[in-house]
C-alpha cells in the first residue's frame, strides 16, 4: 500500500512540474498548449482523488500496451489509424 501511495506521489510531481510548464498558457480548447493544461488539470485532480488504478491496469498478452487506449489511436506515431 506504500508503495501505491508514493506511486501517486510521484504523479501528482510530475504533472505539477507540467502544469508549471505550461504556466504561461491560459486553459482553451482553442490551443494545443491550452488543451494540454486542461488535460494535466483533469489528471491532477484525479490523481489527488486515487481515480486512477495504479499500476496501469495492461492488456493481456502485450505487457507494454495500456489497456484504455482509444480506439484506432496508434499511440506511438500519434496518428490515427484508418483501421478499427
Amino acid at each position: 500500500m506504500a508503495l501505491i501511495e508514493e506511486e501517486y506521489a510521484d504523479a501528482l510531481l510530475r504533472v505539477r512540474f507540467l502544469l508549471e510548464a505550461f504556466r504561461a498558457h491560459d486553459p482553451s480548447n482553442n490551443t494545443a498548449h491550452g488543451r494540454m493544461v486542461y488535460q494535466l488539470r483533469w489528471l491532477e485532480r484525479e490523481l489527488a482523488a486515487r481515480r486512477v488504478p495504479i499500476p496501469l491496469d495492461r492488456r493481456p498478452g502485450r505487457p507494454d500496451a495500456p489497456v484504455n487506449r482509444p480506439s484506432g489511436q496508434n499511440m506511438i506515431l500519434g496518428k490515427r489509424s484508418s483501421l478499427k
